[in-house]
C-alpha cells in the first residue's frame, strides 16, 4: 500500500464528517432563542499518560483544587473545568427543556441563570436540541 493512501482516507473520513454535520444543522434544525435556568460549574482531575488519560469524577470545583494540591495520589493531574447548563426554550406553543454539557472557556463560564442563547431544535422532533 503506497504511504500516502492511509492519510488521504482519513482526510477524507473528516472532511465527511463535517459536511454531514454542516449538512445536519442547515437542513434539519432551526435556530431558537432559549432562558438558562441553571447554569452549576463542576471540575474534574486529569492526567495525561503515554498511552491513555486518567480522570476522575465530577465534583465541585473548590474540593478539586484543594485535593490536587494537598492529595499526594494527584498532585500530578490539572484541574478541568465543566459548565453543565439546563434550558428551557418554546416551539409551537409548547415550552421544551435541554441540558448541555461545556468545557468552560471564557465564553461559556460567564452563561448563568436568565441569560438567553441560541440552540437548534429538530424540526421533527421538538424535544430535541442541540448546542449551537
Amino acid at each position: 500500500m503506497k504511504w500516502w493512501i492511509r492519510p488521504a482516507l482519513l482526510a477524507g473520513a473528516v472532511g465527511a464528517f463535517f459536511a454531514w454535520n454542516w449538512y445536519d444543522k442547515q437542513f434539519n434544525y432551526v435556530p431558537v432563542s432559549a432562558k438558562i435556568t441553571d447554569a452549576t460549574m463542576l471540575c474534574y482531575l486529569s492526567k495525561k499518560g503515554y498511552k491513555e488519560e486518567t480522570t476522575t469524577d465530577e465534583r465541585p470545583c473548590p474540593m478539586m483544587r484543594a485535593l490536587a494540591q494537598t492529595h499526594p495520589k494527584y498532585q500530578d493531574f490539572t484541574v478541568k473545568e465543566n459548565v453543565h447548563l439546563t434550558y428551557t426554550y418554546d416551539v409551537g406553543g409548547k415550552s421544551f427543556q435541554g441540558t448541555a454539557t461545556r468545557a468552560a472557556n471564557s465564553r461559556v463560564k460567564t452563561l448563568s441563570a436568565g441569560n438567553t442563547v441560541e440552540v437548534l431544535v429538530s424540526k421533527a422532533d421538538p424535544a430535541h436540541s442541540r448546542w449551537k
